[in-house]
């Protein structure tokens, strides 16, 4: 199994576990981010701090490989074939991101259909990208907290120089 294999596992894998022990709910709408560095994916941003959101993983990485290869990959962890067409870009504070949603099943996750809301940004050295994967059916209750959650960490996401 290939480095990049194992990270996109691994992402499900956090995504199983999250399904398994829900957060806690913030009535309130109210995410409180915390700045994160993270080494080996040569990133740095914000992150909603733990147990913010019922029924939501938001997942900040890189990855070395082609846009063709992270296609792949993702196309081998989802029911997709490709990546559906961009719903726009959004300007981060340093890379300028497509945006991306489907719905899709995620057999390590277990059963059901997830919202996947993605946002994959070209840089120089990587290809970054920040996922948020919330079961379907719940999305539309917490859509503009996803969002927000979704489009903060957009922004602040830069590379590690």
């Amino acid at each position: 199994m290939t480095a990049k294999r194992v990270l996109i596992v691994l992402s499900l894998v956090l995504l199983v576990t999250a399904c398994s022990g829900w957060g806690a709910d913030h009535g309130s709408g109210t995410v409180i981010m915390a700045p994160f560095v993270d080494e080996q994916f040569g990133i740095r941003g914000n992150a909603p701090v733990e147990g913010w959101a019922e029924r939501a993983v938001l997942l900040q990485q890189s990855f070395t490989g082609t846009s063709d290869e992270l296609t792949a990959l993702l196309a081998e962890q989802t029911d997709l074939i490709r990546l559906p067409k961009s719903i726009g870009t959004y300007e981060g504070r340093a890379l300028t991101w497509q945006r991306y949603r489907f719905d899709t099943q995620l057999p390590d996750a277990g059963p059901g259909i997830y919202r996947v809301d993605m946002g994959v940004a070209q840089g120089e050295a990587a290809i970054y990208f920040v996922t948020l994967i919330t079961m379907s059916v719940e999305h539309e209750d917490h859509a503009a907290l996803y969002e927000s959650v979704l489009t903060h960490a957009m922004w602040a996401l830069t590379p590690l120089e």
